[in-house]
């Protein structure tokens, strides 16, 4: 969780948009919304595991792209990558009872 959150902090802090800084911070304050809010339900499944390593995969291609200056392909995989957490949470929610073992909390915000 710490090197997934340090990953997404300094994207955000090396894109020097304010305007984004704020949208995300104001982000980070809801449920489930934050960057690592799911990383306890991956690991706890075979499926999820795959898609934490897929996660991972992206970090590493995200990097590479933007070390490259190849700014269309960054923003492509960063799209991509919000669509693995939100595949992510739909999982979550396909499996209220398992997941809730995992992150009892989620009992409290999603009713």
């Amino acid at each position: 969780a710490v090197m997934n959150d340090r990953f997404h902090a300094l994207l955000l802090e090396a894109c020097g948009n304010r305007a984004l800084q704020r949208a995300v911070a104001l982000n980070d304050k809801l449920p489930f919304a934050p960057a690592s809010a799911m990383l306890p339900m991956q690991g706890t499944v075979a499926l999820d595991r795959d898609w934490m390593l897929y996660a991972h995969r992206q970090h590493h291609m995200l990097f590479n792209a933007l070390q490259r200056g190849e700014g269309a392909r960054a923003q492509a995989l960063a799209v991509e990558h919000t669509e693995v957490a939100q595949m992510n949470m739909r999982l979550a929610l396909e499996r209220r009872a398992e997941s809730e073992q995992v992150m009892p909390v989620m009992r409290l915000v999603v009713g």
